[in-house]
């Protein structure tokens, strides 16, 4: 589109439509646009109200095995961390940030309605992780009761306390 547009008013200018120094206002067409100029989506009437007092809390750490946080600046973050108390290096093998190097045999929500509910698996070594997230009635105006569930379930016939060997 940009090469199209520069052409046209290469063609406009040569053939003297344009007049006058054409470049600036060429500049001005096909510069990008600033994104602090557009709204917040945040800030959107259809994010107001109601959907944002039901909203505050949630699943809104990414990067995460378990993240919720509060959207709020500032605001509350919990998660989930776990290791392998019978290694000697436990400390070096906390889990908590999903990285590829965990070598964890799966992991993700197994069903979730992005709003009040959540469940996932999580499938590391000889150990097998459940979480259920859900959002209870709101208490006042600006708070939300919530609850984790955390199962961990060893696994038959692997031995490993929760690490990849």
């Amino acid at each position: 589109a940009l090469g199209l547009a520069a052409a046209v008013a290469a063609t406009l200018a040569g053939s003297g439509l344009l007049g006058g120094d054409w470049a600036p206002a060429m500049r001005r067409a096909t510069a990008p646009a600033n994104p602090r100029a557009f709204p917040k989506l945040s800030e959107a009437e259809e994010f107001s109200g109601q959907w944002r007092e039901e909203m505050l809390w949630g699943t809104y750490r990414p990067g995460t095995y378990l993240g919720l946080r509060e959207r709020r600046p500032r605001g509350l973050l919990a998660g989930l961390m776990w290791m392998d108390s019978g290694d000697r290096e436990c400390l070096q093998k906390i889990r908590h940030n999903a990285q590829e190097g965990d070598r964890l045999r799966g992991y993700g929500w197994r069903r979730h309605d992005g709003r009040a509910f959540g469940q996932q698996e999580l499938r590391d070594g000889g150990v097998d992780l459940a979480t259920t997230f859900v959002k209870g009635p709101r208490l006042a105006a600006d708070e939300q009761s919530w609850a984790v569930r955390i199962e961990a379930q060893r696994r038959e016939g692997e031995g490993g306390g929760g690490q990849p060997k």
